[in-house]
C-alpha cells in the first residue's frame, strides 16, 4: 500500500509538470463547437472558462497527491464560472458536460503515464488514481451544479435581469431525455445505495450505475449531487406519509380512531419499503447540514399536521405539548427499531405506540383500550386479514423496463453488437459493422442507436470528418456479463 501511495504521488507530480499541455487540451475540448455556443463571444465568459479549467486541474492534481488527507475546498473560480454561465443563459447540462469532458481528457493523460511512466505495470495504483479522479469530479460537479442552480434561481427572482426564464428547466429535462421513469429509477437507486452503505459511503457514481443512467443525467436532475437527491427522496416520503395521515383522519370519526388508522397506515407503508423507511428515519441523520435542516423542517411539518388533527378533540386538561412529546417518543422508537440488526415488522409496534400517544392525552384506562385495539389490528395485518390501501404517489418502484437486447430473445444482432463493443471499446460504426458482419450502414446505425437508447452504450463524437467512437456504459458491461453467462450455459445461443 505504501508503494502504491508513492506511485500515486509521483504520478500527480508528473501530471503537474505537464500542467500547461493538459490545461490547453482541456480548454480546446470544452470550448469546441460541439458545446453550446452561448457566451462564446463574451471575452469575460471565455476567460472565466479557461480560469475555471486551470483551477479544476490544480484541484485534481492536489487531490491525487493528498488523497486520504483533508481535501481542499472546491476552487472559487469554478463556482464563479458556474454563476457566470447561469447569468449569460448557458444551460446546466452544458456546464456539467464540460467538466465530464475535462475529466475524460485528464483520464487520457493518466493512461499515457500508466503506459509509459511511473504507473507502468502497476494496475492497482492506476485503478486507485482513476477512482480518485472520478470522486473528485463528482465533488466538483456537485458544487458547480448547485452554484449554477442558485444563480439561475436568483436571476429568475430578479425583476429586471431577464437573464433566464423558468422554461429553461423544462427545456433541459426535455433535451436530455430525463423522463419520469428515469427520475424514478434514480430515486430508487438513491434509496438502495444509501440504505446499503449509509450517506458517508454513497456516491453519485454508484447511484448512476444502479439507476443505469449517465452521471450527467443525474446532475441534470439534481445539480447539488447526493444532497439534492436525498432532499427529493425525503419530499417524496413526506408526500406519501402526509397523504396517508390526512386520509385516515378524514375517513374516520374521532381523534383516537383517526390516530390509530393513520399510525397503522404509516407503519404499513414503512414495512412495504423498509429501505425507504431506513433512509427517511435513520440514514439521513448522517447526511450533510443542508439535508439535516431539510429533514428537521419535514419533521416539524409532520408534527404540526398531527397536532392539528388531534389537538382540538383531546379531553380538557391535557397539556398542549403532550401530543408533540408523545410523537417525538414514537419517532425515536421507530428509529431504534429500524436501526436494529433484527428486522421485525413495524406494524407490531402499533398497539404500544398508540398507548404511548393516548395516555398523556386521555388517561391510562383509555390508553390500555387503544393498545388492545392496536394489537388486534397489527395481528390482523400480519395474518393478511387487513390490507392497507396505498395512496398516490406510490412508493418508488424498483421495476425497470428490460433493454431490447434482453427483452427480445430474437435480438441476435443487438447481442453481437454489444459483445463486440465489450471486446473492442472505442470502435467506430464501420468497425462494429465489419466485426459482426453487417454491411449496410443504416442497419448498424440502427443497432447502435438502440443500444444508446437502452443506455447500454455511449457515443463519442471527436469532430467533423472523424469517425464516432462507441463504448459500453456500466449498465452495458453488466448486461454483457449476463449475456456471456447465457451463452456459456447453452441458452439463447
Amino acid at each position: 500500500m505504501e508503494a502504491q501511495g508513492e506511485s500515486r504521488i509521483a504520478l500527480a507530480r508528473r501530471l503537474e509538470a505537464r500542467r500547461t499541455e493538459i490545461g490547453e487540451a482541456i480548454f480546446l475540448r470544452v470550448s469546441d463547437h460541439w458545446f453550446e455556443r452561448t457566451g462564446s463571444e463574451d471575452p469575460e465568459y471565455l476567460e472565466g472558462l479557461r480560469a475555471a479549467g486551470v483551477a479544476a486541474l490544480d484541484y485534481a492534481f492536489a487531490g491525487i497527491e493528498h488523497w486520504g488527507e483533508s481535501l481542499a475546498p472546491v476552487p472559487s473560480e469554478t463556482i464563479e464560472q458556474a454563476r457566470r454561465a447561469a447569468r449569460v443563459g448557458v444551460e446546466s447540462e452544458t456546464v456539467l458536460r464540460r467538466y465530464f469532458a475535462g475529466y475524460a481528457v485528464l483520464e487520457g493523460f493518466v493512461m499515457q503515464e500508466a503506459e509509459h511512466g511511473v504507473l507502468r505495470g502497476k494496475e492497482a495504483a492506476l485503478r486507485e488514481v482513476l477512482q480518485i479522479v472520478s470522486a473528485l469530479t463528482d465533488r466538483l460537479v456537485a458544487a458547480v451544479g448547485d452554484a449554477h442552480r442558485r444563480e439561475r434561481e436568483r436571476c429568475e427572482r430578479s425583476a429586471d435581469s431577464g437573464a433566464l426564464e423558468r422554461e429553461t428547466v423544462r427545456t433541459e429535462v426535455s433535451r436530455t431525455g430525463v423522463t419520469g421513469a428515469r427520475r424514478e429509477r434514480i430515486m430508487r437507486a438513491i434509496v438502495e445505495i444509501v440504505a446499503e452503505r449509509g450517506c458517508a459511503n454513497a456516491s453519485v457514481g454508484a447511484i448512476a450505475a444502479r439507476a443505469r443512467v449517465a452521471r450527467p443525467t443525474f446532475y441534470t436532475l439534481y445539480p447539488g449531487g447526493l444532497d439534492d437527491g436525498l432532499v427529493a427522496v425525503m419530499d417524496h416520503g413526506q408526500e406519501q406519509v402526509q397523504a396517508l395521515v390526512s386520509r385516515a383522519f378524514a375517513e374516520h370519526e374521532g381523534w383516537r380512531e383517526g390516530t390509530r388508522m393513520a399510525l397503522g397506515a404509516v407503519l404499513a407503508l414503512f414495512d412495504s419499503d423498509p429501505q425507504l423507511a431506513r433512509v427517511l428515519m435513520v440514514d439521513t441523520l448522517g447526511a450533510h447540514r443542508r439535508v439535516l435542516e431539510h429533514r428537521a423542517r419535514i419533521v416539524g411539518a409532520f408534527r404540526r399536521l398531527i397536532v392539528r388533527h388531534i389537538g382540538g378533540e383531546v379531553p380538557d386538561g391535557a397539556s398542549p405539548l403532550a401530543a408533540q412529546a408523545a410523537l417525538a417518543s414514537v419517532m425515536e422508537i421507530i428509529h431504534s427499531w429500524l436501526s436494529s440488526a433484527e428486522r421485525q415488522p413495524l406494524i407490531g409496534l402499533l398497539g404500544p405506540l398508540l398507548g404511548l400517544i393516548v395516555e398523556p392525552l386521555a388517561g391510562r384506562e383509555v390508553a390500555i383500550e387503544e393498545t388492545r385495539r392496536g394489537d388486534e389490528l397489527a395481528r390482523s395485518t400480519l395474518a393478511g386479514e387487513v390490507v392497507w390501501a396505498p395512496i398516490a404517489p406510490a412508493p418508488v418502484s424498483s421495476e425497470v423496463k428490460q433493454p431490447a437486447v434482453l427483452a427480445n430473445p430474437t435480438a441476435r444482432r443487438l447481442r453481437e453488437c454489444l459483445l463486440y463493443l465489450a471486446e473492442h471499446p472505442q470502435a467506430s460504426n464501420r468497425e462494429v459493422g465489419m466485426g459482426i458482419g453487417v454491411v449496410h450502414k443504416s442497419q448498424i446505425s440502427k443497432l447502435l442507436a438502440q443500444l444508446e437508447e437502452d443506455e447500454l452504450a455511449v457515443k463519442h463524437s471527436a469532430g467533423p470528418g472523424v469517425a464516432n467512437q462507441w463504448r459500453l456504459t456500466a449498465y452495458g458491461e453488466e448486461i454483457t456479463r449476463a449475456l456471456a453467462g447465457q451463452d456459456s450455459s447453452g441458452r439463447d445461443a
